[in-house]
């Protein structure tokens, strides 16, 4: 029998965030991502490449590494399970001109530790206090459902930083659970499995069962 598995996410971004697109501006070394409206949004592959990496990290402590090609896929030999939605503005009337500005940074060899040749970059970042909504969902097998989304939901949880420049600050975000009292600031996890909604307490106790077993 299969049951819907829905993961909703609101992003609160805690800094300015960098998901590189392409750049038409001969001044700008890297620009945003950008919809059709000119907004900037997180892509799907973005989100479903940092859940993944946190799945893996977690499913290997707690005995599930079987669920990572059937929900995520295995890139050329088999689809997964789980769509993944571009992370787009909650806020339909935020004005366009005042959701990125340019900053300059100098740009460093990490390996070698020296300053890199033409080391000044002047980027494009999408601001920071923008929320953008998405959801990951897909029908699985209810036994699936009832087992593999209280880990993705702890993944998306666990996720920190998204997108470029990590190593200067950008793309933080800080995830809390719905239901649990959080700060205007913070992002958030919802889980649902057929529109039920699953309440914080409920999704507390079966991921501290995954860690006690």
């Amino acid at each position: 029998m299969k049951a819907k598995l829905t993961i909703d996410l609101l992003f609160n971004m805690k800094s300015d965030w960098l998901v590189t697109g392409a750049t038409q501006q001969h001044i700008v070394d890297r620009t945003p991502m950008l919809d059709i409206l000119g907004r900037p949004y997180l892509p799907a592959s973005t989100i479903k490449g940092n859940v993944r990496h946190q799945f893996r990290k977690l499913s290997g402590l707690v005995d599930m590494e079987s669920y990572d090609t059937y929900l995520f896929g295995d890139k050329g030999s088999e689809q997964g399970h789980l769509y993944f939605d571009d992370a787009e503005l909650a806020d339909p009337d935020y004005d366009v001109s005042q959701l990125t500005r340019e900053r300059k940074r100098i740009a460093l060899d990490r390996k070698n530790k020296v300053v890199r040749d033409q080391s000044l970059l002047m980027e494009e970042v999408a601001i920071a206090t923008l929320k953008l909504k998405s959801d990951i969902t897909r029908c699985v097998k209810r036994e699936d459902a009832e087992q593999s989304g209280p880990l993705l939901g702890l993944s998306a949880f666990n996720m920190k930083r998204l997108g470029s420049g990590k190593s200067v600050g950008r793309g933080e975000v800080a995830f809390k659970y719905a239901g649990k009292i959080v700060d205007e600031t913070d992002s958030v996890v919802q889980l649902t499995i057929d529109d039920r909604d699953i309440p914080f307490e409920e999704f507390e106790s079966i991921v501290k069962e995954f860690f006690t077993e």
